[in-house]
């Protein structure tokens, strides 16, 4: 009897076992072709491609928890793949060649990973932004030399960074002719910990199709709206239509809530040149910190005013608050080199307070308020 309770225990843990690991996460091997929606069924799977693969076009969801997995002659192409905190594997240079969308869990990403056949310049980095998640910290590297990237009017970003990314970037971006009023070369919105360095940014003013009943002076190099510890060093940004550097709040159409202003951002080593509108606008932020940087020749093509070096210019009921502008080199801007000026200079609407400026270089006029 007692040995026939001990079997039965057995038996027990045994089938308990079975079942835990029919709960395990599966490992799939897809040498096909074609790839379909039926192919990606499982949850918590590894799903291992051996080959190229063909999405003929259409938009497959990767179940939830799941790692794609490369072998070396693998590449995903021709569709939008749809991630679910998804993970990747394996060696993964030039193995996607389709979209990315969703959520993904990639800690170390690389535009290297996208296969220049089957994606454009563009594609490229809308998928590394896709597959950057806050919730993880991000590290991107951008290797490739150039990147020509386009806009439309659905879509006026090309590099997005979230919360908890660090970018480092050896490529020359440059925008072709569009006419869109507003863009980001690189944009930084209700994000915290993002750094970004390195890389030249060129904006397309003297091939921009200007739209006659618009200013068109809201195309940025680099935009930073309602985010906190950020730093962008070691920088070139070029002939945007607006400004190279855009800091501002975090509900830029309700304002008002200093709770939205960006704060604590460094501004380091940068060359902002040739762009249209500012070279740097402090609009909404309390603390930055400008040094070791060059803001010239602002306005001198297409020149939409103030065409200043550094404007600080809070909006009405907004604050600029704590700023530190060191060892910069200020000149040729069509405009004044410095400005400082509040949205209603006669009843003070806007709030600026302790600026300071120390060790620049400032070849012609400046103007400051809240000094």
């Amino acid at each position: 009897m007692i040995q026939f309770s001990v079997m039965k225990c057995i038996i027990a843990i045994l089938g308990v076992l079975f079942s835990s690991t029919c709960l395990l996460a599966r490992s799939v091997v897809i040498k096909s072709a074609h790839l379909s929606q039926v192919q990606l069924r499982y949850e918590n799977t590894t799903y291992v491609f051996a080959g190229i693969c063909d999405m003929d076009g259409s938009t497959i969801i990767v179940p939830s928890n799941c790692i794609l997995q490369f072998k070396q002659k693998a590449c995903l192409i021709n569709g939008n793949l749809v991630g679910n905190n998804t993970r990747l594997s394996g060696a993964l240079e030039n193995k996607v060649g389709c979209l990315l969308t969703g959520t993904w869990l990639v800690p170390d990403v690389s535009d290297l990973f996208f296969n220049t056949k089957y994606l454009d310049d563009t594609q490229i980095l809308a998928n590394v932004s896709n597959i950057l998640s806050p919730v993880i910290q991000n590290s991107v590297r951008i290797s490739r030399k150039k990147y020509n990237v386009s806009i439309t009017n659905n879509n006026r970003i090309i590099l997005s960074l979230p919360s908890n990314t660090k970018c480092v970037n050896k490529a020359h971006v440059t925008l072709r002719g569009n006419s869109c009023t507003s863009y980001s070369l690189v944009y930084i919105a209700n994000a915290s910990n993002v750094s970004y360095c390195g890389g030249r940014l060129s904006g397309d003013v003297g091939h921009h199709l200007y739209e006659p009943n618009s200013t068109s002076e809201w195309g940025h190099g680099i935009s930073i709206i309602g985010s906190c510890d950020v730093t962008i060093k070691d920088v070139e940004v070029e002939k945007c239509i607006g400004d190279g550097i855009y800091i501002g709040g975090g509900d830029e159409l309700c304002i008002g809530s200093f709770d939205t202003a960006s704060k604590n951002i460094i501004i380091s080593n940068v060359n902002c040149h040739e762009n249209r509108r500012q070279g740097l606008s402090a609009v909404s932020v309390n603390g930055l910190s400008v040094n070791s940087s060059y803001f010239i020749n602002t306005g001198v093509q297409e020149a939409s005013k103030p065409s200043a070096g550094i404007d600080i210019e809070p909006n009405k009921n907004q604050s600029v608050w704590n700023v530190a502008i060191s060892g910069c080199t200020f000149k040729g801007n069509v405009g004044m080199q410095l400005l400082s000026t509040h949205y209603d200079i006669e009843n003070e609407m806007s709030n600026i307070k302790n600026i300071k400026v120390s060790d620049c270089v400032i070849c012609g006029d400046a103007e400051l308020s809240g000094a």
